[in-house]
This record gives structure tokens, C-alpha cells and sequence, in this order.
């Protein structure tokens, strides 16, 4: 605790945590790295009270998250020595692979799914439209008791379905 007198403004307290006080002749030169000023002793006790609350919440909490952190890195270092089939250098160099393949194959843009989208639709457009155009062709030329158009157009459907399947089955993991 520092106290000192003024004529203008009379006694005034300063609560220090920690400092430097210089006296040269007359003048004297104080530093100090927090402080708490006031002109009523039970006032500043009730601010120093009050900060060093505030000081202990949060070195509280801080103690709390470094626990949590310390927590963390025992959990991952206790899981690195679980896995026993598998070396760290393993475990290493599968990250890396993935990594690298990641980088060197990246993920295929909007163009590249706008083209899929239509390699997929006229895989079924195609297959349906020939099999509607087949079937009015047979109905125009072959005239029988039944029609063709409808059940050609759903063979050609089925057809395109299936090949979109197919196409899929091949490519997907690609």
C-alpha cells in the first residue's frame, strides 16, 4: 500500500501489486505494473477484493482449460499406443498418403458434376426416346391389336436406368 499527500486533493491510497519506487532529492518516481488509486481506505480494500476475485476466476478457468488440453494430448498419446497392430511410422505414413492423394487428386469442381448430370440424363433420354420412336414406327407400319409406343418407351427407360447403373458402378469410386 502507497499513500501520499497533496495540498489540492489530500490523502490518496494506491493499492500496488508490484513496482519500482526511485527517490532522487525531492522527487520521487514510482513504477508499478497494477494499481488500484483512491481517496477512501474501505473503498479500495473493496476493489482489491474485487480484483483479486476477477484475478482468481480466470486463472481459474485457465487452469481448467490447460486440465482439458493436458487431457487431450494424454487421450491421443494413449490412443497412438492402443493401436499396437499398426507402428507409429505406419500410422505416419498412411496420414501422409492420404494427404498427398488428397493434394494431388482434388475435388472435382462444378463442371465436372454439371458434365456427370448430363452424361446421366442423356443415358436415360437417349434409350427412352429411341424406344417411344420405335414404338410409334411399329404402330404406323405393323398395325396390331395393341400398341407398341408405351411399352417400348418403358423398355428404353429401363434400358437407360440400367446403364446409368452401370456407369455408376464403374465411376463411382473414381
Amino acid at each position: 500500500m502507497l499513500f501520499y499527500e497533496t495540498a489540492v486533493s489530500g490523502e490518496i491510497y494506491i493499492a500496488v501489486d508490484e513496482g519500482v519506487l526511485v527517490k532522487c532529492g525531492p522527487e520521487v518516481l514510482v513504477s508499478v505494473a497494477r494499481a488500484i488509486a483512491g481517496d477512501d481506505l474501505a473503498q479500495l480494500r473493496g476493489a482489491v477484493e474485487r480484483e483479486f476475485q476477477t484475478q482468481y476466476e480466470d486463472e481459474r478457468s485457465a487452469r481448467a482449460i490447460l486440465a482439458k488440453l493436458e487431457a487431450g494430448f494424454v487421450s491421443r498419446i494413449a490412443e497412438l499406443h492402443r493401436d499396437e497392430k499398426r507402428s507409429l511410422d505406419q500410422q505416419v505414413g498412411a496420414i501422409v498418403a492420404r494427404k498427398l492423394k488428397a493434394r494431388d487428386n482434388p475435388a472435382p469442381g462444378l463442371w465436372f458434376g454439371l458434365g456427370v448430370m448430363g452424361v446421366i440424363g442423356w443415358s436415360i433420354t437417349v434409350p427412352t426416346l429411341l424406344g417411344a420412336a420405335l414404338g410409334l414406327w411399329l404402330d404406323h407400319h405393323h398395325w396390331s391389336s395393341h400398341s407398341w409406343t408405351l411399352p417400348l418407351l418403358v423398355a428404353g427407360l429401363s434400358i437407360g436406368c440400367l446403364n446409368v447403373g452401370f456407369w455408376i458402378a464403374r465411376n463411382g469410386n473414381a
